[in-house]
């Protein structure tokens, strides 16, 4: 589940390569904004990568995997592996 105001779901995809999933989104806003990725079920690991999935940049994973926070400048595309 995708939260934060201002955000809007862009994509959710396999991974160009290995077994990740790409979850994409932007902020619609006009401001930056702060947003998660809440999982049902733990994820290992969470990196910020560029749209070509690449320069990836480790995100902190909270409670047991099931949350992945970021923020995002106004207009920003946001892409996130997650394994």
């Amino acid at each position: 589940v995708l939260e934060g105001t201002g955000f809007v779901l862009s994509s959710v995809k396999p991974a160009q390569q290995g077994s990740p999933l790409v979850l994409r989104c932007y902020n619609a806003a006009d401001r930056k904004a702060a947003g998660a990725w809440r999982f049902g079920e733990g994820v290992k690991s969470a990196h910020r990568v560029r749209a070509d999935e690449r320069e990836s940049q480790a995100l902190v994973l909270e409670g047991r995997g099931k949350v992945v926070r970021f923020v995002a400048e106004p207009h920003e595309i946001v892409t996130i592996l997650v394994t």
